[in-house]
């Protein structure tokens, strides 16, 4: 009876009341359905669980964390827990790698807890298994703690600690930990010298490294190609090119690694008459049976891509599709930058269109050839379909977009990349704001940059140049010889730029006193004059606006 008065009254209510209710009514009853099949799930689990053993529980964590399921691993933990089945050592020390592959310090510091309780501290893995969660939680105090209070210490929990420091950015502790693990006779292994090798580079400390490749000789680990591979990328990290060299000539074994790192370190060095070199390099390994791989063919597109030799490019294309590695989303966009740098705009958007996967960097070669060539509204359509397809733009992205912007007919795009800027929080980036600066600079609008310089929260001596290079450009010498006073007097010592920006405006004010005390000033100071880039520009800016005086 009160289901059909229902239904009456249903049929008496307008149509969208009508809609209103089935829609409460229907989310209603799938919720319910959901809760209960929640608890029917939850219950089913319980009941898995109490059958598992801690040799089973062991496996399935282990099975969960090889998926990448690192959540289901804890739950499984805290459901074992309530089952009463006492996890073991191994236990732990898996669930301990959970929560450092998810990042979870709360949930990593009551584990350390259990560890307490159950007595486990004295375990070598549960610990080392800790030193390397604290490390990925970022937290190197509670792994120096854990460490510390070890009573015995193997390579593994050496190379945890050396590692955590080394991925935490502090590199001399690292290799204060290296230095001590040798002073205690513990021997270090691959592991060891791969985590020490890259602080050596990273702290450019190219003596540290020949120590660590020295002790690598020693212990006979100069047959290890993964070793070697390493040092090999020290030597070239640290702009080494002859070591980085001879280490490739003097390994017994190779792999396609090592033919990769020796490729990219001529790659590195940016020099044209390297290219030469990297396609010897490539060529041989052919002759080797060795099988060049994406990563190869993307060291060697970025070397053509800053070099005249388009040629090469299209070479390194052809064998991408011959070899069938056009399917990789890397290859395709190294591919895109080149074409993009070199102003093939049709091949570069040929390419951009068959990536499946859309990316910054290709975005961002495109938008940059785009702007070069003049076509801004196509690069306006770009960046915000960039945005549309969740692809964020970063503050490199804004700078290649705002560099070529130099005429005050293009100054609304300009307005619209400062706005986004502001938006998207780029005030902290000195590097953007210095960009933003510059595009107003050039596009000859003096007042609308010094306001934005008054917005700036961070000012370097690149944006006082900008600004004093704005108003002598613009024919305002005497603001910009004002900027050059409240420049030093904000504690910024001037450069090479600020004089010769400087120079110009007292010629053009005629102001060969103070000229002459700037000339002065060049001279006595820090400038090499001899070596100094633009020293030249210098003699010529003072020849050209002092000599009728002179």
């Amino acid at each position: 009876m009160n289901f059909l008065s229902l239904s009456s009254l249903r049929a008496r209510l307008p149509p969208a009341r009508r809609q209103v209710l089935w829609l409460r009514t229907h989310i209603h009853s799938r919720c319910y359905c959901a809760l209960i099949h929640q608890d029917l799930e939850r219950e089913t689990q319980k009941n898995q669980v109490q059958r598992l053993n801690c040799s089973s529980l062991n496996t399935e964590i282990c099975d969960c964390i090889k998926n990448s399921e690192h959540k289901w691993a804890l739950v499984l933990l805290k459901l074992s827990l309530k089952s009463c089945i006492k996890p073991n050592g191994f236990t732990l020390s898996l669930v301990i790698k959970a929560c450092a592959s998810l990042s979870s310090l709360p949930v990593l510091k009551q584990i350390h807890t259990h560890v307490f309780k159950t007595a486990f501290d004295h375990c070598i893995f549960v610990n080392t298994a800790l030193i390397d969660g604290y490390g990925k939680c970022l937290v190197m105090e509670f792994s120096q703690k854990v460490f510390d209070e070890m009573c015995h210490r193997d390579t593994v929990a050496w190379n945890s600690l050396i590692s955590g420091y080394s991925i935490n950015g502090y590199l001399f502790h690292a290799l204060d930990v290296f230095s001590n693990m040798l002073m205690e006779g513990v021997g270090p292994d691959s592991t060891t010298l791969a985590c020490v090798l890259p602080c050596c580079w990273q702290m450019e400390a190219i003596m540290h490294g020949k120590c660590v490749h020295g002790y690598g000789i020693k212990a006979g680990m100069d047959s290890d190609s993964s070793v070697m591979n390493s040092v090999m990328a020290m030597y070239a990290k640290c702009g080494d090119i002859d070591d980085t060299m001879f280490v490739f000539d003097t390994m017994p074994h190779r792999s396609v690694v090592s033919w990769n790192t020796i490729i990219a370190a001529y790659c590195q060095c940016g020099e044209s008459s390297h290219l030469f070199k990297i396609f010897r390099l490539f060529n041989q390994m052919h002759v080797n049976d060795m099988k060049p791989n994406s990563v190869t063919i993307i060291s060697m597109l970025r070397a053509i891509t800053h070099s005249d030799f388009m040629s090469h490019g299209l070479a390194i294309h052809a064998y991408a599709i011959k070899s069938g590695l056009m399917d990789n989303t890397h290859v395709c966009t190294s591919l895109v930058c080149m074409y993009a740098k070199r102003g093939n705009l049709e091949c570069a958007i040929s390419l951009y269109d068959s990536i499946s996967e859309k990316n910054l960097v290709c975005l961002t070669a495109l938008l940059a050839c785009y702007v070069e060539k003049g076509y801004f509204e196509l690069a306006m359509k770009h960046f915000f379909h960039m945005q549309q397809i969740d692809i964020k733009p970063d503050g490199i992205t804004l700078i290649s977009f705002l560099q070529p912007i130099s005429s005050p007919n293009h100054l609304d795009f300009g307005l619209i990349l400062h706005g986004f800027g502001i938006k998207s929080g780029f005030t902290s980036d000195i590097k953007v704001m210095n960009a933003i600066l510059s595009m107003y600079s050039r596009c000859k609008n003096p007042e609308a940059a010094f306001s934005f310089f008054n917005e700036m929260p961070l000012k370097s001596p690149i944006s006082w140049n900008t600004m004093i290079a704005s108003y002598v450009q613009t024919g305002r010498p005497e603001k910009a010889l004002s900027f050059f006073h409240q420049m030093k007097l904000a504690g910024h010592q001037p450069d090479s730029i600020t004089m010769v920006e400087l120079l110009s405006g007292c010629g053009d004010l005629g102001l060969l006193h103070f000229g002459k005390n700037l000339h002065n000033q060049i001279l006595r100071s820090s400038f090499n004059i001899d070596n100094d880039g633009n020293t030249g520009i210098i003699r010529i800016s003072c020849s050209q606006n002092f000599c009728n005086a002179w």
